[in-house]
């Protein structure tokens, strides 16, 4: 919840060290995901996995730092509904609105809708580690990259975005 028990938006809530993150995801409703030096970052994926709803920042937040709205150009294959299952707050939402009061106007209903569609892309995420860990009825992140490529493979150059007369070195 919001009181910080089993939150991880709480900035001043303090994890104890028998406590795992992953632990930290599965009883949260909102997993803040703040920008790094990058824009693929592992705790997005990780809570969704969890089934925690992401809360992301869009724009630049500062001059340098890469911002999660570039990560709907990194997984648009394995996260195709990212508006549907994530909070995405501006820096100026959350300077002027606060991120408690943005997080506590998030229906009961919102919440559901987004866990729901977390449920359902989650699989999309995971890598199988052998044959034996995939599931042919799931979709997984290996065989969605898979068929993506593939249909890459298959289209002529122009579709691809290549020239091809550079192709042929001419």
């Amino acid at each position: 919840g919001l009181d910080g028990t089993h939150t991880a938006a709480r900035a001043d809530w303090m994890v104890p060290t028998q406590v795992t993150y992953s632990e930290i995801y599965l009883n949260a409703d909102f997993c803040v995901q703040p920008p790094g030096h990058s824009a693929a970052r592992k705790g997005i994926v990780d809570s969704l996995v969890a089934g925690c709803v992401p809360v992301l920042f869009r724009g630049p937040v500062a001059p340098g730092v890469a911002s999660p709205w570039d990560q709907r150009d990194l997984w648009p294959w394995h996260w195709p509904g990212q508006r549907l299952s994530s909070i995405e707050i501006s820096a100026d939402d959350l300077e002027r609105r606060g991120l408690r009061a943005i997080l506590e106007s998030v229906s009961e209903r919102q919440l559901r809708a987004m866990r729901r569609a977390i449920r359902e892309q989650a699989p999309g995420l995971l890598w199988p580690l052998s044959r034996k860990d995939a599931r042919p009825t799931v979709a997984n992140a290996l065989g969605i990259a898979m068929h993506h490529l593939g249909h890459l493979a298959l289209a002529p150059p122009a579709a691809r975005g290549c020239d091809a007369a550079a192709l042929r070195g001419g």
